[in-house]
């Protein structure tokens, strides 16, 4: 069943201006599918790599319909070339299995690379179509070596070593000098190869050493010509200047976002998922940090890409399913600075579970994050006068009776998109009493008010 929520932008650093509201819908793949990056496919849909058992490419239209899936062999990354052409690379099972690198074409027609002994992970499409998978070299006695390698699909074809190469890169990227650089997550280092291992003397040469514990995971060059670094462990999106060479981290506020893949939007900014923050970041070219909550909770956003639909794709690891972030309004003008592309939001806070008040607190859901104020108010009786309940007094006793709610306490605060708990311990004198609460978003919008009664017996 699909699963669509309408959700606004909580502002980290400095949110652009009249940055809001977008539609995430959420689509299951299949029973048990354990989906992680992805790319759009020369047929106008998704191409997604799914991990579950022996592994599959999951193919899904831009409607969030699971389409048949391509037979694939624990695979672990996924491009795509110029011509149309898809790339995946293939782990190797077991001791001293074999990995690989599948080409599929447009037409249908598929050759796979065998590469003994590697373990595949890391792929990407360079100049001239040349695809490089990176892994790890696999012994009888199970001694690691990392290797890098270029798929020519020649039957006498091999994978050696271009280095000596520091780590397995989990990601390779090429940047607008036309070197390509790895991404090294065990280490905390990048790497950038000197020439392309198609030439006869391939070799490395720069090594950028990033504090201990970043663990930088995947990349990409932006719009703006450099690299833009996920660096997981460091709960930090990091932009590389190749040359002159220079580093900037932009932190994310509050732990444990851990963020993950990494790709250009329509909008010219860079989008990321946060696997630990269950939720979709966004950063402009000028370090500007926006977040949307995921609306499945723990559902941990993996991959992610730009769809042939012009709206930002992920998947959900733990839940089996892709997402789709739609702005509400597309195409509007840009604003902001860093040659972003934002949206007005328009969109009230709805209430998706009403009031309810426990011995303890008083709770509820809201459909995005909004400031929430609840006013307790106790039945009473009063007088009408002028079409108005009043307090009855010696002057209004002659007059028509009628139900009076009366305040006796107001909150504000802070609510969180889902479910909230608020504590409300004060004591009341026995009655009948109403709940009211009215949740304002960051862009002003006001929700319809939600109401609930309760008794107070003793």
């Amino acid at each position: 069943m699909r699963r669509t929520l309408l959700v606004a932008a909580l502002a980290l650093l400095t949110l652009p201006a009249g940055a809001g509201a977008v539609t995430i819908q959420e689509f299951p793949l299949a029973p048990g599918a354990a989906p992680f990056y992805l790319k759009p496919g020369p047929d106008g849909n998704l191409w997604v790599v799914d991990k579950a058992g022996t592994g599959a490419i999951r193919r899904v239209s831009m409607a969030g319909a699971a389409l048949p899936p391509v037979p694939a062999t624990s695979p672990q990354d996924i491009a795509v070339g110029p011509s149309g052409n898809v790339y995946w690379s293939e782990t190797g099972v077991g001791n001293g299995g074999a990995g690989a690198v599948v080409r599929l074409t447009p037409g249908g027609v598929r050759a796979t690379q065998s590469l003994a002994n590697l373990f595949a992970y890391a792929i990407v499409v360079g100049p001239n179509e040349r695809v490089t998978v990176s892994g790890r070299f696999q012994g009888s006695a199970y001694a690691d070596s990392a290797g890098v390698c270029l798929a020519t699909f020649s039957p006498t074809a091999s994978c050696t070593n271009v280095g000596p190469i520091l780590a397995r890169p989990t990601s390779l990227v090429y940047a607008a000098d036309g070197r390509m650089w790895g991404v090294m997550n065990e280490t905390s280092q990048l790497q950038q190869f000197q020439t392309d291992p198609l030439d006869a003397a391939p070799g490395t040469s720069a090594v950028v050493n990033l504090p201990g514990g970043s663990l930088p995971t995947r990349a990409v060059q932006g719009p703006d010509g450099n690299l833009w670094i996920t660096m997981t462990g460091a709960n930090a999106i990091e932009r590389i200047i190749v040359s002159p060479f220079e580093r900037t981290r932009f932190t994310l506020q509050g732990a444990g976002k851990a963020p993950t893949d990494i790709a250009v939007g329509p909008d010219g900014a860079l989008w990321f998922t946060e696997s630990g923050g269950n939720a979709i970041g966004r950063i402009t070219t000028s370090g500007e940090i926006t977040e949307f909550p995921v609306p499945t909770p723990g559902a941990r956003p993996t991959g992610i890409t730009a769809g042939p639909d012009g709206n930002i794709w992920f998947t959900e690891n733990a839940t089996g399913a892709v997402g789709r972030l739609a702005f509400d309004t597309p195409n509007s003008p840009a604003s902001g600075g860093g040659g972003a592309t934002v949206v007005a939001d328009h969109a009230a806070p709805r209430f998706t579970r009403g009031l309810r008040r426990t011995r303890r607190a008083i709770q509820f859901s809201l459909s995005e994050p909004a400031r929430v104020a609840l006013t307790v108010e106790r039945r009473g009786t009063g007088r009408r006068v002028n079409g108005r309940c009043v307090r009855s007094t010696a002057r209004t006793r002659r007059r028509p009776r009628c139900t009076r709610w009366s305040p006796v306490a107001t909150l504000q605060v802070a609510g969180r998109q889902n479910a909230n708990s608020v504590s409300f311990t004060r004591r009341l004198r026995r009655g009948t009493y109403r709940l009211r609460a009215v949740a304002t978003d960051a862009a002003g919008n006001k929700s319809a008010p939600s109401r609930a009664t309760f008794t107070v017996s003793g």
